[in-house]
């Protein structure tokens, strides 16, 4: 699919121009998640184990779609197990800058995601203490990128 894709990506953009692209299918009943991950923020998978928190980068795939006419893609997947958090987003979320000209960045992500899955929040609520997080973080700054924000916590 991802290889088809990006042929019409190629196809349908004029030169220099590409997307970044993540797919992934969830088997509820085994807990498997299948997925690819074409040039993307490497979504993350927060899993805790006895308070110690693993943060696992969903990297597998290949390059950004549309950059060149013939490329190859993989896929992998992943073991989810209860409890665990697994975080899509755009890159809008973790360089949204403060006033300072300093970016949110992957570690505050990481940290607020852990207090969350600590709290035992909701994908949803997850998803709202996430962007407000990153919006008071930023309050006043002018962003300059849009924010896309998927949470899919295991039970």
């Amino acid at each position: 699919m991802a290889t088809n894709l990006n042929g019409l990506v190629y196809e349908a953009l004029s030169p220099n121009h590409f997307a970044s692209f993540f797919y992934a299918e969830y088997e509820v009943p085994t807990r498997r998640l299948t997925y690819v991950n074409a040039g993307h923020n490497p979504p993350i998978v927060l899993r805790n184990r006895s308070g110690e928190y693993q943060a696992m980068r969903l990297e597998v795939g290949g390059g950004l779609l549309g950059l060149f006419r013939e490329s190859s893609y993989c896929q992998a997947t992943v073991a989810l197990e209860s409890g665990d958090l697994v975080i899509a987003y755009t890159d809008g979320l973790s360089e949204a800058t403060n006033l300072q000209g300093q970016q949110w960045g992957e570690d505050r992500l990481i940290r607020t995601a852990k207090t969350c899955s600590g709290l035992n929040l909701s994908a949803a609520d997850t998803v709202d203490a996430l962007l407000e997080a990153v919006s008071t973080f930023a309050r006043g700054a002018r962003q300059q990128d849009d924010i896309a924000l998927v949470i899919l916590r295991v039970s």
